[in-house]
């Protein structure tokens, strides 16, 4: 565990008055709902904070953020609250001092307001944080000159209290799809901490490659709705982030099937094995490998996220577009567009299982990019659409797995001979072969499964809206 010398807590002030009703800023107070918003946060900072031995709370003068502090106060359990000017000027060379004598075991809490929080973020790691109002970010403090911060946790309102994001049905697709975007950005970073925190945990890396596929498929549902380039250029970033967790994936995926064929016939090999060993080996360096990028995979999750918050495209289509098409608020509501393209996306797997060549693997592997696709969108809209059954979803993680199954054997026997090439002998030649020789039987199988699937198990029309 890298050593630290103490934790920064800052937290952006709850949403307040707006400016155009206050004729002085300094005096803007929180709104109701800005104080609701802020006290759902505060069950999640209390339990990170219950290893602390000494809490400081410090605020900018400005009525809203002493408001958010003494809300912060009153659950905390903190008796003064440090009103400082520097808070509200933004001034990083007091902010390093304090930091500079924060004990270990302490943490220091800072209200305060944009664009000083994420400026603060920005020198203290190296890239920029986005501060909503009521999010809150804790850092550990390393003790290295100058002074260097790691982001150990987040909260956001609308992750604290997940099953309420407040999106309406009603609502404009694209803003309800940056709220939805959000809160699997939240996701992303969680499963980046909990790799970081144990690496040797294969579900880390699966999970992670999991959230970030799944808001990939989030941005391919709602191309449309944004510009080329803008669009590309998140899809690029995130493809990234993915393809570092690849390698290790692939290892673990191998491991577990060559575990489980051990399990059931013991007497193919002979311990200790040398293909475990090989795996175990790869593993580490991947492991390695990755932890040593972590820093430069938070820094590319970020700036995403800065993009989500600061650059989401507000056109819902093209001016041409919009004059060609004549589409109408209605038609662009969050209801109705994602409805609409769910029925598109599938549609087009229907017709790409009709054209899929089953001797082809590209193109089997393509439908499972589509299954896959497919079923992360429902999963992240029928909590708040109910477009389809639950059945429905279940039988695109079924077909999803007999596609995937199939894939992964094909990369298995890739994989297989790269580490048989590498590393000779006679006892890894032997075990690497028996492996083969299991993974080409079960890929038959699979194969043999994806032969006798026509169709998709539902239809359009099986959608409820």
């Amino acid at each position: 565990m890298t050593e630290t010398r103490g934790e920064l807590i800052l937290i952006r002030h709850g949403k307040a008055d707006p400016r155009e009703e206050s004729a002085d800023d300094a005096q803007r107070q929180l709104t109701e709902n800005g104080i609701k918003e802020l006290k759902k946060i505060l069950p999640e900072l209390k339990s990170h904070l219950e290893s602390t031995s000494a809490l400081e709370l410090c605020s900018s003068s400005l009525v809203r953020a002493v408001q958010t502090a003494q809300i912060i106060a009153g659950d905390l359990e903190i008796n003064e609250i440090q009103q400082l000017d520097w808070i509200e000027n933004g001034s990083y060379t007091r902010l390093y001092e304090k930091l500079k004598d924060l004990k270990p075991s302490a943490s220091l809490i800072v209200v305060g307001h944009e664009p000083h929080l994420s400026d603060w973020a920005r020198q203290l790691t190296g890239f920029r944080i986005p501060f909503r109002k009521g999010t809150a970010v804790g850092f550990h403090i390393q003790p290295a000159e100058p002074l260097r911060a790691e982001p150990k946790w987040m909260i956001l309102p609308e992750t604290a209290d997940p099953q309420n994001l407040n999106i309406k049905r009603s609502q404009p697709a694209l803003q309800a799809f940056q709220r939805i975007l959000r809160f699997q950005l939240h996701e992303i970073f969680i499963m980046l901490r909990k790799f970081i925190d144990a690496p040797d945990e294969p579900e880390t890396a699966h999970q992670f490659r999991v959230r970030v596929r799944t808001f990939r498929s989030t941005l391919s549902f709602i191309k449309p709705l944004l510009g080329p380039e803008y669009y590309q250029t998140l899809q690029e970033q995130m493809k990234k982030l993915a393809q570092m967790m690849g390698r290790i994936r692939e290892i673990d995926v191998l491991k577990m099937e060559w575990v489980k064929l051990l399990e059931t016939h013991p007497e193919l090999v002979r311990e200790p094995s040398a293909l475990t060993a090989v795996l175990a080996s790869e593993r580490q360096k991947e492991q390695t490998k990755i932890y040593s990028s972590t820093s430069e995979m938070m820094a590319d999750l970020f700036n995403v996220w800065d993009w989500v918050e600061n650059a989401f495209v507000p056109e819902i289509i093209t001016a041409t577009e919009a004059e060609s098409r004549k589409k109408s608020e209605k038609e662009h509501s969050f209801e109705n567009y994602s409805a609409n393209r769910v029925r598109r996306w599938i549609k087009q797997a229907n017709a790409g299982l009709q054209t899929m060549d089953t001797n082809d693997f590209g193109s089997i592997h393509a439908m499972r990019i589509r299954f896959k696709k497919l079923r992360y969108a429902l999963n992240a809209l029928n909590p708040l659409l109910e477009l389809e059954k639950a059945a429905t979803i279940l039988s695109m993680k079924k077909l999803q797995d007999i596609f995937g199954d199939y894939c992964d054997t094909e990369r298995n026997l890739i994989i297989l001979k790269e580490l048989n090439d590498q590393h000779t002998g006679e006892k890894m030649s032997l075990e690497s072969g028996i492996m083969s020789g299991y993974q080409v039987r079960i890929g038959e199988e699979n194969l043999d499964e994806i032969k006798r699937i026509d169709s998709l198990p539902f239809r359009t029309g099986s959608l409820n809206r």
